[in-house]
């Protein structure tokens, strides 16, 4: 396996990401690579991409991502339309990127619309849209409770966002996004760990 940096796994992330734009699709990235982004930064062999794929567009991607990536057309199609997620692997650095069709619901209309575009890299010069810093974190919060809440990963990488942020995360819109996602108990635990006040 060839080694790899973080800043390879943006430029994959982007590469990924400027094909999904050519089909038309809406895409932000979120995960450990979006908690980089607003927190604590750390190395991650993976990058979530969510986007608006649609019913045909499985098989396009993989052609036009093309002999640099490890995509299987007819698997990322059958994903898209029982909407679920599947992963596209850069060969050079095997760096994997989870593609997450965006569900339709409310909560992932939201997201999506309230995206942010961050310059994650000044040599060379890369932007990427990324979740909200509420919506990493409840999207944080969501995986920790789906890991019966032992996840020191996750549990570290949602508190170094609200550490990051203090009293500038929106906690109304973070109450939202974790009550869209079933995790609004979590909320003050997490909030009581990174030491700001409820409100």
């Amino acid at each position: 396996m060839a080694s790899w940096s973080f800043g390879e796994t943006l430029l994959v992330a982007h590469t990924v990401g400027t094909a999904l734009e050519s089909l038309g699709a809406e895409w932000y990235v979120g995960g450990s690579v979006a908690s980089s982004v607003h927190g604590i930064p750390r190395a991650t062999q993976d990058a979530d991409i969510i986007a608006t794929l649609r019913p045909g567009q499985g098989r396009k991607l993989a052609s036009l991502l093309g002999e640099d990536f490890y995509i299987d057309g007819d698997t990322a199609e059958t994903a898209i339309r029982a909407c679920r997620s599947f992963n596209v692997i850069h060969l050079e650095t095997m760096f994997k990127v989870d593609i997450f069709p965006s569900q339709g619901d409310a909560y992932s209309r939201r997201a999506m619309q309230s995206r942010l575009v961050r310059v994650v890299s000044d040599v060379p010069l890369l932007s990427l849209p990324v979740a909200t810093a509420e919506d990493t974190v409840a999207h944080k919060l969501f995986w920790f409770r789906q890991a019966d809440e032992s996840s020191d990963k996750q549990w570290r990488d949602l508190v170094g966002v609200l550490k990051t942020l203090g009293r500038d995360i929106d906690q109304p819109r973070l109450r939202l996004a974790c009550m869209d996602l079933g995790v609004e108990d979590l909320i003050d635990r997490a909030l009581d760990a990174a030491g700001i006040p409820p409100n």
